[in-house]
């Protein structure tokens, strides 16, 4: 006998009086009564397999939307689309790991976001683990948004480091390129004011979109082969303390939908708070791989220039031709 379906939209509150099958009814203070009818409620639609089979036909945050009651999805497209919480959300603390780097990523200047990660080495569990050594995760283990000054970012950075994290000995801290540039009327730019009154040394993260988006994404698509029972998939993993970058991989951190044009979206993410932890995050995992996207957001070199040459490469002033 196929078993039910076991979902409950997460707009139901823990106190709602079940109705029925897929049916919850709760009183909000304002004396309204709310009914949430769901796809339970339908017997042609109770099982997990109507389930994942529906999910195959449409992006999974439409899904949410349409099928799970999840109105806490953003319009717009999700960049993305690969994260699910059933395989990158962590279910228990991720610990810190002595004697490994600690990376942040940083998004300066403008509001400060700041991410915290692990690059970690597992061995398998399986079979045929010996042939296995070399797999990792990437653990993500804390988050920090602030709309203030650059500096004291930095300081509350380095305090949350020091609370969170007082076994960390190496810390490597990546960037928005854009910290190195000084502004209109600035005498240093953002990265100068966390060297000089905080100590941090920035380094610049990929600069280009591409660059920053395809590491995450092949971290996201990526899986254990072995995980503990009742563990995650992925190889991702977000800490439970992480709950506004999960809310931003779901649907914040998103594509517009350009207007009066269906199905098409802007080509640059929507610029939120969202956008800025994501950037951190973007930053920090696209230099985890030294080496990968490297060549893929390098500046282009300058164009030769030979300012006597003749025949093919170009001509020469009368002026020229006399001093040979």
């Amino acid at each position: 006998m196929t078993p039910p379906l076991d979902y409950t939209p997460q707009i139901v509150p823990p106190d709602a009086t079940p109705l029925g099958r897929g049916v919850w009814q709760w009183d909000l203070s304002s004396g309204a009564r709310i009914v949430a009818v769901g796809v339970q409620a339908d017997p042609l639609k109770d099982s997990p397999e109507w389930w994942s089979r529906q999910q195959e036909t449409m992006p999974h945050y439409e899904f949410l939307r349409e099928y799970g009651l999840d109105f806490g999805i953003y319009g717009g497209k999700p960049v993305y689309p690969e994260y699910q919480d059933r395989l990158h959300a962590a279910t228990a603390p991720l610990a810190y790991v002595p004697n490994r780097p600690l990376i942040r990523g940083w998004d300066v200047p403008g509001p400060v976001g700041v991410v915290w990660l692990q690059r970690v080495p597992l061995r398998s569990t399986g079979p045929g683990q010996s042939q296995n050594d070399g797999f990792a995760r990437c653990h993500v283990l804390a988050e920090f948004l602030m709309d203030g000054s650059v500096e004291e970012a930095g300081r509350q950075a380095l305090a949350l480091t020091r609370e969170q994290f007082p076994q960390a000995v190496e810390v490597i801290d990546f960037a928005d390129p854009a910290a190195f540039d000084r502004r209109t009327n600035d005498s240093q730019s953002a990265a100068d004011i966390l060297r000089r009154t905080c100590g941090i040394h920035l380094a610049p993260g990929p600069r280009t979109l591409t660059a920053r988006h395809e590491p995450v994404r092949r971290w996201l698509l990526g899986v254990h082969p072995y995980p503990s029972v009742g563990e995650p998939m992925g190889k991702v993993l977000l800490d439970p303390g992480c709950a506004r970058l999960k809310e931003a991989f779901r649907s914040a951190y998103h594509y517009k939908l350009l207007p009066g044009a269906q199905g098409r979206y802007h080509d640059v993410p929507e610029k939120n708070w969202a956008s800025h932890l994501m950037n951190a995050l973007e930053y920090a995992v696209g230099r985890l791989d030294a080496g990968i996207d490297e060549a893929s957001d390098r500046e282009a070199p300058p164009p030769l220039e030979f300012p006597h040459a003749v025949g093919l490469f170009g001509r020469v002033t009368r002026e020229t031709r006399r001093a040979w």
